[in-house]
């Protein structure tokens, strides 16, 4: 009970943070819900004031890259849970650029936006643990981003830079067991929510202040990248489809999903109806939103 009460103030102090109580029936949390722009909004500042990602919020509102004043805008806040055999500590998911924090002891989930690996510098999909934490912590360059800036700007990087912002770790860093992966904060708020790292986790700085405070040394990280979410309200199926992200990892139940067999494992086909064509129309056009796909 302790736990919860410190997680329940823990949450005032952070307006954007979303967090959720875990369902009694089904894995879905939170809701969708549209809001209209004002004068002088973009689409970065969207993400940041309702902590979502930029790419969560250009494929819930597919066609729309500039904003209009008065234009409506559908903000993606509904989400189903990763598979119920992850849901302990942190879960990562690639696919969807979105962390999962499940609080040892607790009936809540927080969920966060992050940003990951590039293409060719993938975050892996692995299971780890944290290792340490540090406040104001020094970067120290690895020689591959060094050498890769070098040759892409002309530019030396220092071997080491300390607190302050030119430090592209911003103020708080959560150590991986996995080698040289970090969740940290940023100095370019901006790119959260985009494949742009060099292979570690970014974060908001509000959203990384917040798990800073509640993870501790030796909890388990899983990242998983599944192009397909599959869920229950407790009375339906709903199925998420994201974008295909490609990794140059081996094929591992942490990188690969197959769709017709989730449905399958959920019963549909065997005591629930699906809506085939609703799956089809999906993948060919995912929007990172849970749609029902059962009659």
């Amino acid at each position: 009970m302790k736990t919860w009460i410190v997680l329940i103030f823990t949450m005032i102090g952070y307006a954007n943070a979303a967090t959720y109580l875990l369902p009694e029936n089904g894995d879905m949390v939170g809701s969708n819900y549209t809001i209209t722009a004002r004068a002088g909004d973009t689409m970065s500042g969207l993400a940041y004031r309702h902590d979502i990602g930029i790419i969560e919020l250009e494929q819930a509102n597919p066609g729309l890259y500039r904003l209009r004043e008065d234009q409506r805008v559908v903000i993606p806040k509904q989400f189903i849970l990763p598979p119920k055999k992850y849901r302990k500590g942190i879960v990562l998911s690639m696919s969807e650029l979105r962390l999962y924090y499940f609080p040892k002891n607790s009936p809540f989930v927080m969920t966060y936006p992050v940003a990951m690996g590039r293409e060719g510098w993938r975050t892996p999909t692995t299971k780890t643990y944290v290792v340490k934490k540090a406040t104001d912590p020094t970067w120290y360059v690895p020689e591959s981003i060094s050498e890769h800036h070098y040759e892409s700007t002309g530019i030396r990087l220092p071997d080491k830079i300390g607190p302050g912002p030119e430090n592209p770790l911003g103020p708080f860093a959560i150590y991986l067991g996995a080698r040289s992966i970090l969740i940290h904060g940023t100095n370019n708020q901006s790119k959260v929510g985009q494949y742009v790292s060099s292979g570690c986790i970014r974060m908001y700085n509000t959203d990384v202040a917040q798990l800073y405070t509640l993870v501790e040394k030796g909890i388990p990280v899983t990242i998983i990248n599944h192009q397909y979410k599959l869920g229950s309200d407790g009375r339906n199926l709903f199925l998420e489809v994201h974008k295909k992200v490609r990794l140059n990892s081996p094929v591992s139940p942490l990188n690969s999903v197959n769709l017709n067999e989730l449905i399958y494992q959920h019963g549909g086909g065997k005591t629930i109806r699906i809506n085939w064509d609703k799956v089809k129309q999906m993948v060919k056009k995912p929007t990172g939103l849970p749609e029902k796909i059962s009659y």
